[in-house]
């Protein structure tokens, strides 16, 4: 599995760390899979279909916040990243999805920053953005 509650919610085998796709041996999970589902032959194929509403999600590139001292993350003790937040929030997580402050306590309220660095004029990766939020 890629992580606990990907979606879709399958295993995967990864190319680039599959002995069978290196060396062109092994195969031992398709061997003991219980469900006999895995095919090293398969290939990716493009599928039509009519759909009602179609959904774009733009993604993002993660931005590393220590620089902008402003917000106190890396000095503050719960300032997090939304990434942090969405894995502390997931059921999987390290809290079994409650959310909670460093010393274990429930926050009274919570603010949300959106957009932190997506204004920024730079090319470096580390100020890099959401592309939705760029004006």
């Amino acid at each position: 599995m890629p992580f606990r509650q990907a979606v879709p919610n399958v295993p995967r085998i990864d190319p680039e760390y599959c002995v069978h796709f290196r060396t062109g041996g092994c195969r031992i999970c398709a061997k003991v899979c219980p469900k006999e589902c895995i095919d090293h032959e398969d290939e990716e194929r493009v599928e039509e279909v009519e759909v009602g509403t179609v959904i774009l999600a733009t993604g993002f590139q993660d931005l590393d916040p220590a620089p902008l001292k402003q917000y106190g993350y890396g000095r503050l003790p719960n300032v997090i990243t939304s990434m942090e937040f969405e894995r502390m929030n997931n059921a999987s997580g390290s809290t079994g999805g409650k959310i909670v402050l460093e010393d274990g306590q429930e926050p009274r309220s919570i603010a949300i920053l959106h957009c932190i660095g997506s204004r920024t004029r730079t090319t470096t990766p580390t100020a890099a953005a959401s592309a939705a939020c760029t004006p």
